[in-house]
């Protein structure tokens, strides 16, 4: 993925380089390049959250009453 951001970057570069003014090519850089590749980068590049297993759970040696609450049976 970061080859196509780094990519993307480049061109978005090229693009602003090519704008009449300085602000013109600012915002070109911006509004085009960095703002679409962090918004990318924040949803595809983040890991997908699992919930937490233990080995003993994920092997399913852990039976219901080894679950429940020790406070809940007194």
């Amino acid at each position: 993925m970061y080859i196509v951001a780094i990519g993307w970057i480049y061109v978005v570069a090229v693009m602003a380089a090519a704008e009449a003014s300085f602000s013109a090519g600012l915002l070109t850089f911006v509004l085009y390049g960095l703002l679409p590749v962090a918004v990318l980068a924040l949803v595809f590049g983040r890991a997908p959250r699992r919930p937490a297993r233990s080995d003993e759970a994920a092997d399913g040696k852990v039976d219901q009453h080894d679950r429940a609450d020790p406070e809940a049976d007194q």
